[in-house]
């Protein structure tokens, strides 16, 4: 029985079509650095990637990686301090 689960996984494997999704777009950090300093109230404006996440101070956050995903920090003041990807 253990040598057919292989066998059927590469099956599945084989017949599932390979699609773009939100995850295979590049993040790049450099692009939205001009955002340092600047008042979070501004993000609304801007064409931000499909994935992005604002961090505030307090907030909790999803510790798993997703490397696509602009991570936009901010103070407590709700000025930008950092940007990055992951």
């Amino acid at each position: 029985m253990t040598r057919t689960i292989p066998l059927v996984v590469s099956m599945a494997v084989a017949v599932c079509p390979l699609t773009a999704t939100a995850h295979d777009e590049v993040c790049d950090p450099k692009a939205f650095r001009q955002l340092v300093g600047q008042s979070v109230a501004g993000l609304e404006a801007l064409d931000l990637p499909e994935i992005f996440r604002v961090i505030y101070p307090d907030s909790a956050r999803d510790l798993a990686p997703e490397p696509a995903r602009l991570n936009i920090e901010v103070d407590e003041g709700g000025t930008v301090t950092d940007v990055y990807c992951g």
